[in-house]
């Protein structure tokens, strides 16, 4: 959660915020639970009765991460789209194509809220959530580690 973290800071605290990249953010809870619904019936709810799913890390092989069912109930608590008129400062959104937690139109949406002359949202080709290609390899993080890169230069020139 730490790119809808960092855009509900910046909606509650514009003046401290020069610049905004929440990569890969999950909009809102309704948003991430609809798509869930679409593409993988039956996870919210074994999510929720269980208290935790799975996950392996795709940068650590063999390590299993769980992921408490108190990340579900804090989305509901911050709804970037709602307030995404206050975020006019500079703004970056990134998505993996392929992303299974907050796919690429997720970010759209909240991008056509955002008022800020100086936004921009960028695709990373076969990329999942954590920006691993689906093959496996680290190919799409590289990509984004230059685009953040070259976003910041252009901030600064």
């Amino acid at each position: 959660m730490g790119g809808t973290s960092t855009a509900w800071y910046a909606e509650m605290h514009p003046e401290e915020v020069l610049c905004l990249a929440p990569i890969a953010l999950v909009p809102n809870f309704d948003m991430y639970n609809e798509f869930k619904k679409q593409n993988d019936p039956g996870f919210m709810e074994d999510w929720q009765a269980k208290g935790y799913f799975e996950n392996e890390s795709r940068s650590k092989p063999g390590l299993v991460k769980r992921v408490g069912w108190g990340v579900a109930e804090d989305l509901k608590k911050y709804d970037v789209v709602a307030g995404a008129n206050k975020l006019t400062m500079p703004v970056l959104l990134m998505a993996g194509d392929n992303d299974d937690s907050t796919p690429c139109k997720h970010q759209e949406v909240l991008f056509e809220k955002i008022p800020s002359k100086d936004k921009q949202i960028i695709k990373i080709h076969d990329a999942q959530h954590s920006f691993w290609s689906v093959s496996g390899n680290s190919e799409p993080l590289n990509e984004v580690k230059a685009a953040l890169s070259s976003w910041l230069r252009d901030l600064i020139t």
